[in-house]
């Protein structure tokens, strides 16, 4: 059914969010295939090649007079950083530099305005506190991983990337990890990972320390 109104950029940006979390809550690996489905149409079709954010509208929307680039976070996050945010996650996800390097170049563009007004640019200054931190890369596995899953994410971690699958699968971080019929938690960063661990006890005890 052809749809009756054109999705906006808060549209697909919000709604490839939520797929990266339902990933995270159900393991569900599929979810953050759609997500990077949507992204990549994003990419394609509210590109602004100069500022190099998107734009509001898509290039096949025909009744917007001007075509605008929407920054502030406001009482709602702008889509701009929101995608921004989805496109660093997904660049781990699938180890896509070219995701990576567009999601620098649009938080470091504006790293000096959300310096001096981090209240009208939240998500931005977050997403960019995660990256000088650095992005923990967990990935559980196991037939059993749905408890240990559950434990990690009422674990405080605004900058981690997280995947549980209870089958091997070919994607970056879940690829090799091991025996999936034992559960496993990996702590890894730029896909360089400590010796896996059994309990998320074990796991904060690993995330207390340097990593490497």
């Amino acid at each position: 059914m052809r749809q009756k109104y054109p999705a906006f950029l808060d549209d697909y940006s919000y709604l490839a969010d939520a797929y990266i979390h339902l990933q995270e809550i159900t393991g569900d690996q599929s979810y953050l295939y759609r997500a990077k489905k949507i992204t990549d149409y994003v990419a394609n079709n509210f590109s602004d090649e100069e500022s190099g954010y998107f734009f509001f509208t898509g290039k096949n929307q025909k009744d917007a007079i001007v075509r605008k680039v929407e920054l502030y976070d406001g009482a709602i996050p702008s889509a701009n950083a929101v995608m921004a945010k989805n496109l660093l996650y997904l660049s781990i996800v699938f180890d896509e530099k070219d995701m990576y390097s567009k999601a620098l170049d649009m938080i470091f563009s504006l790293r000096d305005i959300f310096t001096k007004h981090p209240g009208s640019f939240g998500i931005w200054s977050a997403t960019a506190m995660n990256l000088a931190a650095g992005i923990h890369e967990i990935v559980i596995i196991g037939t059993g991983m749905i408890p240990l899953l559950s434990e990690v994410l009422h674990l405080y971690l605004p900058n981690k990337v997280l995947q549980a699958s209870n089958i091997p699968s070919e994607m970056p971080l879940l690829h090799k990890k091991g025996n999936f019929e034992k559960n496993a938690i990996y702590l890894c960063r730029n896909f360089e990972c400590r010796e896996p661990v059994n309990t998320v006890d074990e796991l904060i005890i690993q995330l207390d320390s340097p990593l490497f």
